[in-house]
């Protein structure tokens, strides 16, 4: 039970993550900053990317 309860603050931290890093790129663009809102794209990315641990049984490196 802790661990859920602890994998949903951290999920609702990345989310505000997500939240802040969207309101920047949007910023971004309206200041015309192309690269700082690439830079911020490629935050987001990688956000979400740690929202989703990988599913080792389906990598091709870990054949079942």
């Amino acid at each position: 039970r802790r661990d859920w309860i602890r994998q949903m603050a951290e999920d609702d931290q990345r989310q505000k993550i997500l939240s802040l890093l969207e309101t920047a790129k949007m910023l971004a663009n309206d200041l015309d900053e192309p690269t700082l809102a690439y830079l911020i794209e490629r935050a987001i990315d990688e956000a979400r990317a740690g929202m989703f641990p990988p599913n080792l049984k389906q990598s091709p490196y870990f054949p079942s």
